[in-house]
């Protein structure tokens, strides 16, 4: 019971002190993205504009497009298999509202990135992402710009990177590759990514890329609670 009393307490005095939230938020989604990559074999450039985030590649290339293009069609997820095997970059330009440019500190919050992609801000790399279930924050104080900022995210193919992760194994790890009737991609158990986008008996393989939750700047002049849990016995 005692212990009960001292969390309660500490909460509230977390409460008094610090932000229980993400503080002032300015979102990032929406289409004002472009996603650009290359097509085989002759490496043509693909520009894909008004991509959409919360998103992938694979919803923005088929936007626009007849149902004989769609992933779903016939052989297509076996045509279309370029999309995984290539490296996409979404980007875009932003102004950044009062409000959050007068805050303190200044956080780019990415809750959902699939998968590997090398984040980067007015020309300043901010760190590179390995995983699709977690939430990234990256703190961006300082690199903030008043009237114009770039915000790139440089996508490296799963299918590539697994891969090379599974050469560095010293052992097999099974399975290796999903059955040849799937027309899947193989090695996706040694990276953290959602296992099915390789394809799975029920499904194919589309191993996307693109942000896939929201993203944010997360401003406040306090600090901020995000999550907190009690352990006690």
């Amino acid at each position: 019971m005692f212990c009960n009393f001292v969390v309660i307490g500490l909460m509230i005095l977390l409460q008094d002190h610090c932000a229980t939230s993400e503080g002032i938020v300015q979102d990032l989604g929406g289409s004002s993205w472009t996603a650009s990559g290359t097509t085989p074999p002759s490496n043509v450039i693909v520009k894909l504009d008004h991509a959409t985030v919360p998103g992938c590649v694979h919803t923005d290339w088929f936007k626009g497009k007849s149902h004989t293009d769609n992933p779903y069609y016939g052989f297509n997820d076996d045509k279309l298999k370029w999309i995984a095997e290539s490296n996409w970059t979404y980007s875009r330009t932003f102004q950044v509202k009062a409000d959050v440019l007068n805050q303190r500190e200044h956080w780019l919050v990415m809750e959902g990135v699939d998968t590997f992609a090398d984040v980067v801000l007015n020309g300043k790399v901010l760190g590179r992402t390995s995983n699709m279930f977690l939430t990234y924050r990256f703190n961006i104080t300082g690199i903030l710009q008043k009237n114009f900022n770039m915000l790139v995210v440089g996508f490296t193919s799963a299918v590539t990177t697994s891969k090379q992760c599974y050469a560095k194994q010293p052992y097999p790890i099974p399975p290796v590759c999903p059955p040849d009737v799937q027309h899947g991609f193989c090695h996706v158990n040694v990276i953290r990514k959602e296992q099915c986008s390789f394809s799975w008996d029920w499904g194919p393989g589309f191993a996307t890329q693109g942000i896939w939750k929201p993203i944010y700047i997360s401003a406040f002049n306090t600090s901020v609670l995000t999550a907190a849990s009690a352990v006690y016995d």
